[in-house]
């Protein structure tokens, strides 16, 4: 038998698995073994003869082919359920390295090597004209080195060790798999072909391929985001994000969550996030309706602060009669005092009257309403709310543009400042005013939720990235950015708000807003934490090892490197908030004891942070959307740019909204490379030129 030498380890380090037996064919593939066609070929007459039985053909494979018979294995339900084709290429490698052989194929599903310098490769192409299928393969023949025939499959073949294609007559010595199908331009471009296909489309700001795991957040949290999601035809993550950042500023400064218990790390479970799409895509009418929750909250302190004036005013004119009483006893000591002759004694009777003027004549203090929202406010007054708001506050903001203009100049350099020192729960900011003196505030906690567009935020991330003014740490401190993916999918069918569910999150806020979780009313505010229970604690030692794994790369964004250091505190933040709203007993409409962050919470929390982290590196790509901007704007006027184009051609353009600037024209033409619009013409001696795909030029002709 011929020996093997494959390097095994090259393939395994490409992520292929090796398919030994029919059992591990079945794992690897995900097939059902019911549907596996099963056929030996006989030694003498190579005929083929089906087993069509399941059990048959295991107990064949398993007895008989164990004393040296051949089998034969294939399924064409496989690639129909998968709805894509397959191509393969018979390869025979006598003047070519097999390592870089196989690097070059590495974007195959399937690879057999099937004698000692020749292999099988098979591509998976999703399915979409069998005239441009035949193309590629007579592309793969033409143009590869070692193709000596390449022909369009139909059916999935697997040939396992050892087993016989009656076909060719060819032994199987080894086969690798992996699934990885290809359109036709990731096919044409993986194999450096040079035919022409229809080029793939592209999305400007497209978002996060990741989904929200709406199954694994707490009961009513599910209900919630559900029923607002199909209520509002919006995608689930426009429900979820003014959801979570509500509860936690509710929760604000109750209770906090550290680590292990002797951490110096004290987390406050307030969130910054966005909510970002285009217009029309449903973000903000859920966040509208979502304000009602605050409603109860709203109205029982608007009450408690009309209360509070009566008593403050009934409390200033019983101290206006006690200043009256009180003055006329104040003339008589005065008179008194001052028959004294002694100097000493009335100095010591003095100071005693006026120790006893001041500690009788303090004020009432004037009341303040508990606020939990604002929607608007300088620096200045949102310093103040917060210093008398001392659970925090929830900045909820329409609009996130108007915010960022608050944020230029130098009046913004100082807004930024403050909003900087809000974020941690436990900052101080002081104000120095000329006609109002200095203002102190402490252990402030800011929430903040907004909604916008791509185009008005991402400018401002691409200005953090090239490390302009705006790198100050601000936004990498919105933990949560979210852009979902194809909110033109999201279900038209529409529907109303269940009232009773509204209802149950008012009772849940009212809930935590009375809750003390057990504190002592005089216990300082970092003493009001539990933490994380010694499982929960290893689940979020194990994820926050993999979120900062990336300081061995270094493709990975500097500012996104920062950004990531800063969701150390975002696990601890979720699964805290998961826990108080676990405890949440509607019945009684109580929250329950916690003693501690369970393990359940934890690995719910790290789930949300992985989603919210997919998102978060769609959002600081933002580079490659700029780029995607102007390969777009090309594409656009494309049939003005000669048969032949340079970028410089292009740059001399002086399209509006294009930057003439040479680096940027080439990086658009890069992505437009990257779906097939354009291809490095060949034969250029002096400058790289590019030509445009004839599909184009005949679509915009028709």
């Amino acid at each position: 038998m011929m020996k093997k030498v494959t390097n095994i380890s090259t393939l395994k380090r490409m992520g292929f698995k090796g398919i030994k037996d029919l059992y591990e064919l079945i794992e690897i593939t995900e097939m059902n073994s019911a549907e596996l066609i099963y056929c030996a070929p006989d030694g003498s007459t190579r005929n083929v003869r089906q087993k069509l039985r399941v059990a048959e053909g295991l107990k064949w494979l398993k007895d008989e082919n164990n004393e040296g018979r051949k089998a034969f294995v294939k399924n064409n339900k496989w690639l129909e359920r998968r709805r894509v084709i397959g191509i393969q290429g018979s390869f025979n490698l006598d003047n070519i390295e097999e390592i870089q052989f196989l690097r070059k194929v590495s974007n195959a599903s399937v690879i057999k090597k099937v004698g000692l310098t020749k292999y099988s490769v098979i591509w998976f192409v999703f399915h979409e004209d069998e005239e441009q299928h035949e193309k590629l393969t007579n592309a793969l023949k033409a143009e590869n080195e070692g193709c000596k025939r390449a022909n369009v499959i139909t059916y999935f073949p697997i040939q396992l060790s050892g087993s016989k294609n009656w076909d060719r007559g060819e032994l199987a010595y080894e086969q690798w798999y992996k699934y990885q199908p290809l359109t036709l331009v990731e096919f044409v471009l993986k194999n450096n072909l040079n035919v022409w296909v229809p080029p793939a489309e592209l999305n400007l700001y497209e978002g996060s391929s990741e989904a929200l795991p709406i199954d694994v957040l707490p009961k009513l949290m599910q209900e919630t985001v559900k029923n607002f999601s199909k209520a509002y035809c919006c995608p689930p993550e426009f429900a979820f994000v003014p959801l979570v950042t509500m509860i936690g500023s509710v929760i604000g400064h109750k209770i906090h969550v550290k680590p292990r218990k002797n951490s110096d790390l004290v987390i406050a479970p307030n969130f910054w996030a966005i909510s970002i799409g285009d217009s029309g895509a449903g973000k903000f009418p859920v966040h509208l309706r979502m304000r009602e929750f605050f409603g109860p909250l709203n109205d029982k302190a608007s009450m408690d602060y009309d209360d509070a004036n009566k008593r403050y005013g009934a409390q200033q004119k019983i101290e206006k009669i006690r200043e009256r009483i009180s003055s006329q006893h104040i003339k008589q000591r005065i008179i008194a005092i001052d028959k004294i002759l002694d100097p000493i004694e009335k100095r010591k009777m003095e100071e005693l009257l006026a120790s006893e003027v001041t500690e009788n004549s303090r004020q009432p203090q004037k009341p303040s309403l508990v606020r939990f929202t604002t929607n608007k406010a300088t620096y200045a007054d949102l310093q103040r709310t917060l210093g008398e708001n001392h659970n925090g506050i929830l900045m909820d903001l329409e609009e996130l543009k108007a915010f960022i203009h608050q944020l230029r100049g130098s009046k913004g350099f100082e807004y930024r400042s403050f909003l900087l020192e809000c974020n941690s729960g436990f900052g101080q900011h002081d104000i120095d005013r000329l006609n109002t003196g200095t203002t102190y505030a402490s252990n402030m906690l800011l929430s903040i939720f907004a909604t916008t567009k791509p185009s008005d935020v991402y400018p401002h991330i691409r200005n953090t990235l090239k490390g302009s003014e705006e790198n100050d740490g601000l936004w990498q401190r919105f933990n949560i950015l979210v852009h979902p993916k194809n909110t033109d999918t999201v279900s038209s069918a529409s529907g109303e708000v269940e009232v009773s569910l509204i209802s149950k999150v008012q009772s849940l806020f009212c809930s935590i807003n009375q809750c003390d979780f057990g504190f002592q009313p005089n216990l300082g505010l970092k003493e009001r934490s539990v933490c994380l229970s010694e499982q929960a604690l290893g689940v979020y030692k194990q994820w926050y090892r993999e979120i900062t794994s990336f300081k061995s790369k270094k493709d990975v964004n500097d500012v996104y490197q920062n950004y990531l250091l800063k969701y150390k505190t975002l696990v601890p933040k979720l699964a805290l908030l998961f826990e108080v709203v676990e405890s949440f007993d509607d019945a009684n409409q109580v929250i329950g004891p916690i003693k501690s962050v369970s393990e359940t919470s934890a690995k719910k929390a790290v789930r949300i942070a992985k989603f919210l982290e997919s998102h978060a590196r769609h959002v600081f790509d933002v580079r490659t959307n700029v780029d995607t901007a102007n390969a777009i704007l090309i594409l656009k006027r494309i049939d003005r740019l000669p048969p032949k184009f340079s970028a410089r051609d292009i740059a001399q353009k002086n399209w509006s909204g294009l930057n003439t600037n040479t680096d940027e024209v080439n990086r658009a033409i890069m992505v437009l490379e990257s779906v097939l619009v354009v291809r490095k013409a060949t034969n250029c001696r002096q400058k790289p030129l590019w030509e445009v795909n004839p599909y184009i030029t005949e679509a915009g002709s028709q």
